[in-house]
């Protein structure tokens, strides 16, 4: 066999690895008698012992660099050794300094125990390989390991011997595995002719940077593109026996490859010491159920925390979160803090007793109105009736009725249509009743003057200017409906934040100014009719209801008065019972105040309601 490669030089500590370096001569004795591995090429070797020491260790690597007695470095000064790598494992020290001054030279360093994370640095080292991960991996492995079970509360004790469990086994592993470059170099270059004496070492480079194969135990063996050689980590359950002997077995594994981690554990073969009756909690603080957040303890590790509830309107929904979350708009959190629940959807309904009550009240008030007008209809030809406008006095209470049914529409879920007819089916009404009013104390008064001789008020007798007065702010009262529709109408609105926990179904007025106008206007007429029935209230009372007509508006001006500061200091479905009640009180102060009275003579004091009477 031809000595192609006559020494790889090898640099280890103190005899103190002796076996490492019986395992070594093994190797090598093994590769040489492979006649498949390195054919017609010997691997030969040359130790020097650095003893621990920097300085050494530098003196040695020159003494082979040089190959003479005195070493000068860059000249080579004896018989020169066919030198393909360097591989060593004393120290991470020494084994830094090493590679800073191979790199200069470009000589392949290989390292079987140095787990320096600094050594994947391949800008500073870019001739090291190491044939053990970086300590980072290891790092992650513990983390996996610790976060699997949830341990935040752990020590870690460290080894001082770097080369880990069973060296010796590593080593023969290992550096058989490295040979394999030799071997690829040898297969892929046959045509390439070789000076087997004068081989430059830097050429093994892009063979150790491309070497991939399986080993006999089938775990794949590469370098990635940091030198660094990625393996797979057994997890070992340590036992202490009776006997105060130790045992190790495997419970799973960490695999880190090409980037990606998998931690496999087996929790079946895990033995635990018999103080735990099940998988050990290990935590400085307990663990935070759903509902809370975790807050930091002053002058304590961050590990340790106190468990506080989530602030009103937030949930957590696992355990140890370290912030609460919001649910969406539609939702609020449940009793305990950890789900999102729809929010209730609340409204003035029929079913519950406030929408039940002013449902009962407005239908038997406008059932009170049809009484009222089939007596009035009945009693049409009487003196009393006639003598007070009755085609008025019809239209107002038709428009009473509609007053007290327009209150339905106010009840129950809200949808598009019912807010766009709420306000102005509420307004227009109101304004002919309040119209109607206006029309009969303006014909009383007009009644009363044009008996004055020389009057020109005697042109506006008839029933024609009441009915002009009706029609005239009656289509006002349109007109500004209808700019409020036009421009900024109401619509069905979600309210989310008056009150916690619920969402109030509500019509939006859309335009306040609209809504404002529509009730300044019939402020306006209720205003009118009060200043002008009080001046007419001293009239004679046979054909006079202008005490009445003033008395019904000072009711109805109060209530609307009231309204106001109400409507604004309420909320949600509240708001809506308040405008019925306004509704409801001031209709009944028309009907009552100007009807009852009619309805009593009519049926209690038929004699009053006779012409005689009325003129003495």
């Amino acid at each position: 066999m031809e000595r192609a490669v006559q020494n790889t030089q090898f640099s280890l500590g103190r005899n103190k690895n002796y076996q490492n370096i019986l395992a070594f001569i093994f190797a090598i004795n093994e590769i040489n008698r492979n006649p498949h591995l390195l054919p017609n090429v010997s691997l030969g070797f040359h130790f020097v012992d650095g003893c621990s020491c920097e300085e050494r260790a530098v003196a040695g690597m020159f003494d082979i660099l040089s190959g003479g007695d005195i070493p000068v470095p860059n000249f080579h000064c004896g018989f020169l050794h066919n030198l393909v790598a360097i591989v060593d494992g004393i120290s991470a020290k020494v084994t830094i300094l090493l590679a800073q001054l191979l790199g200069i030279s470009h000589i392949p360093q290989i390292s079987y125990s140095s787990l320096d994370p600094l050594l994947s640095d391949k800008v500073r080292f870019p001739s090291f390989y190491r044939t053990v991960p970086s300590d980072i991996i290891q790092y992650m492995a513990i983390v996996k390991l610790v976060k699997y079970f949830s341990w935040s509360w752990v020590g870690i004790l460290v080894s001082d011997d770097e080369s880990g469990l069973k060296m010796s086994q590593v080593l023969e592993k290992q550096l058989t595995d490295n040979a394999q470059a030799l071997h690829l170099m040898y297969l892929k270059e046959p045509k390439e002719h070789i000076d087997k004496h004068h081989f430059k070492a830097w050429k093994i480079h892009k063979y150790l940077k491309h070497v991939r194969f399986t080993n006999t135990a089938g775990a794949e063996v590469y370098f990635d593109e940091h030198g660094d050689m990625p393996l797979k980590f057994d997890i070992l359950n340590w036992i202490v026996y009776p006997n105060e002997s130790l045992g190790g077995f495997s419970v799973g594994s960490f695999d880190y490859q090409n980037g990606f981690f998998d931690l496999k554990i087996n929790e079946s073969l895990i033995k635990w010491s018999t103080a735990f009756n099940q998988t050990p909690c290990s935590a400085c603080s307990e663990t935070c159920p759903t509902g809370y957040r975790k807050t930091t303890k002053e002058g304590y590790p961050v590990c340790c925390y106190d468990c506080i509830p989530c602030p009103e309107g937030e949930i957590s929904n696992q355990t140890d979160m370290a912030l609460c979350f919001k649910c969406q708009d539609n939702q609020w959190p449940n009793t305990k803090g950890n789900a999102c629940i729809f929010k209730e959807i609340i409204y003035l309904s029929f079913d519950e007793p406030l929408g039940t009550s002013l449902t009962l009240i407005s239908i038997l008030f406008f059932l009170l109105t049809c009484l009222t007008l089939l007596i009035i209809t009945i009693y049409r030809n009487t003196a009393i009736v006639k003598a007070n406008n009755r085609n008025l006095s019809y239209l107002l209470l038709l428009s009473l009725k509609s007053c007290f049914l327009c209150n339905l529409i106010f009840i129950g879920h809200p949808i598009q249509m019912t807010c766009i007819l709420r306000q102005t089916v509420f307004g227009f009404t109101f304004s002919i009743s309040l119209s109607t009013i206006l029309a009969k104390t303006v014909t009383v008064i007009i009644a009363f003057n044009a008996t004055k001789p020389r009057t020109k008020l005697r042109t506006f007798l008839g029933p024609y200017t009441s009915y002009c007065i009706v029609i005239f702010c009656s289509h006002i009262q349109v007109l500004i409906s209808a700019s409020w529709l036009g421009t900024f109408p109401p619509f069905l609105h979600y309210n989310m934040a008056d009150e916690v926990g619920k969402i109030i179904a509500e019509c939006d007025e859309g335009s306040t100014l609209g809504f404002c106008s529509v009730l300044g206007f019939m402020g306006l007429l209720a205003c009118l009719s009060f200043i002008i029935a009080f001046f007419a209230r001293k009239l004679p009372d046979s054909f006079n209801e202008a005490k009445f007509i003033t008395f019904s508006m000072l009711i109805f001006c109060c209530v609307w008065i009231s309204f106001i500061p109400a409507y604004l200091s309420t909320k949600g479905k509240y708001i809506v019972a308040t405008e019925i009640f306004a509704i409801i009180a001031s209709s009944m102060a028309l009907l009552s105040c100007i009807f009852f009275p009619k309805c009593f003579i009519i049926l209690l004091r038929p004699e009053c309601n006779t012409k005689v009477y009325i003129r003495n």
